[in-house]
């Protein structure tokens, strides 16, 4: 029996690809209403336009009759850093990516038991408008006492994520964008950039986005949408951020100067920016505005390169990768049966994953041995 055409993995493909309608439709050489009917399910592509799309999309066939995993109402409001600023087209391209990575996950939970959410029952208002700053400290020393980490450095952000259930990964995505978040069914999903960042920024921006998955449960998409509550979310994530990686009771006994060569210090111990620990300093009410001002006069020109940044590699996450190990060398299967069991493209299931660029590169070990004969005979 063969499979039915599934018009949504049709939308979801030509986001991923970032196409438009009409960049579709010129390739198919069919109008854009006829792809919009694909999408929507009203008509199906002919045998011969199916064949061009699979070309098009680089996609497998059987992805296009892959049953939807998660039910709408199972899918979270996502946590856009900088919604405005980032156009449609490449927010959806994230979400969509952010799918298909938690499908992955959910493939690979027939086979595996990852770490569960570690997260206390946090006393959080059901309106974020009533989170104060006193709040969002107190529930970032929560957090660290809940999961032992003391008041110290965080050595590994990402590893600290992933080993409490929060399933993390890196995508190249628009530059605006910075950072996602999502909760997917009972699963929390960090989504970090890979291109033009630098370690200590991202160890911030996954904090930023532990903040919404601690904090931000209730806001809904009109408050994301709002640029008042949308600007007050983003605080709040970023302030919690700053004191999850940054304790007050630690970190304002530490910075004992301003002197670059001491912020320098401090950031190699803290792996935090220059500019981020100012900040801090400046909220814990520890400088001046007028020193905040005048740091950041003298930084300008620097934009988001500072000292160490080329000395300190970003933080990777593992899970995935020793969950592959695992399903190849524990639960007998090979890469051509990885690439049936997820029926997603080589290259996307790399990305998704943070596989090396050649796993899928197979040795042939078939090759018939021929040799020649000593002498001719």
């Amino acid at each position: 029996m063969k499979g039915k055409f599934l018009g949504f993995r049709l939308r979801e493909a030509r986001e991923i690809r970032n196409l438009t309608l009409s960049n579709l439709a010129d390739s198919l050489s069919v109008s854009k209403q006829a792809v919009s009917q694909y999408e929507s399910g009203i008509s199906q592509p002919s045998p011969d336009k199916l064949i061009r799309l699979l070309k098009i999309l680089r996609l497998p066939s059987q992805y296009f009759t892959k049953e939807r995993i998660f039910s709408a109402e199972k899918i979270g409001v996502p946590n856009f850093r900088k919604f405005a600023a980032a156009s449609k087209s490449a927010r959806e391209e994230v979400r969509t990516k952010s799918l298909w990575f938690a499908e992955l996950i959910q493939v690979l939970k027939n086979y595996v038991n990852f770490p569960k959410l570690n997260l206390p029952d946090f006393d959080i208002p059901d309106n974020f408008k009533e989170i104060s700053n006193g709040m969002l400290e107190d529930y970032a020393l929560q957090l660290r006492k809940h999961w032992n980490l003391g008041l110290g450095p965080i050595s590994n952000m990402v590893r600290l994520l992933e080993n409490n259930g929060i399933f993390v990964a890196r995508f190249s995505f628009d530059d605006k964008l910075d950072a996602f978040s999502i909760r997917i069914a009972d699963d929390s999903y960090i989504i970090l950039g890979n291109n033009e960042t630098t370690c200590v920024r991202s160890r911030l921006d996954a904090a930023h986005e532990l903040g919404h998955i601690v904090l931000h449960k209730n806001v809904t998409e009109d408050d994301q949408k709002d640029p008042q509550n949308h600007k007050k979310i983003e605080e709040q994530a970023f302030r919690f951020g700053a004191a999850f990686l940054m304790p007050m009771q630690t970190f304002s006994k530490e910075l004992l100067s301003l002197n670059n060569e001491f912020l320098i210090h401090l950031k190699a111990r803290w792996k935090v920016s220059k500019a981020a620990m100012v900040k801090r300093a400046f909220d814990l009410g520890l400088l001046t505005d007028s020193q905040l001002k005048y740091f950041y006069r003298m930084n300008s020109g620097k934009r988001f390169r500072e000292e160490l940044d080329d000395s300190m590699p970003l933080e990777e996450a593992v899970l995935m990768k020793k969950t592959i190990e695992i399903m190849i060398n524990d639960a007998g299967f090979d890469k051509r049966d990885l690439l049936d069991l997820f029926a997603f493209d080589e290259k996307t299931i790399i990305e998704l994953l943070g596989l090396q660029t050649d796993f899928f590169k197979v040795i042939e070990d078939n090759v018939i041995n021929i040799s020649v004969k000593e002498n001719g005979k």
